[in-house]
């Protein structure tokens, strides 16, 4: 009984091994989604503090106005980045365990 489970094992541990190969990829797009919505959150919070310019700015002239416009541009962008998201770590997950 011994030498037939150490097969089976083995192929069951190959077996998640190249899963989580191939969850790899579904990680890596879970990273940069993640990753532009800190960057998006992070810039809209800090944007009146770091430009420059703010009479070319959409939304400009007023800091107002501009943080507005580009709050609502990054909410929209953030919305469909979490929406992405949520498919994205059910296949990592379904993947991984």
């Amino acid at each position: 009984m011994l030498g037939l489970t150490a097969p089976v094992r083995a192929v069951t541990g190959l077996a998640r091994g190249s899963a989580r190969v191939g969850a790899l990829p579904v990680a890596v797009a879970m990273f940069l989604l993640s990753a532009m919505i800190w960057y998006l959150v992070g810039r809209i919070a800090t944007y009146g503090f770091f430009s420059g310019d703010l009479h070319s700015s959409w939304g400009g002239p007023t800091l107002a106005g501009a943080w507005l416009v580009h709050a609502l541009i990054a909410l929209g962008i953030v919305i469909v980045s979490m929406w992405a998201l949520a498919p994205l770590h059910r296949v990592y997950r379904r993947l991984t365990s």
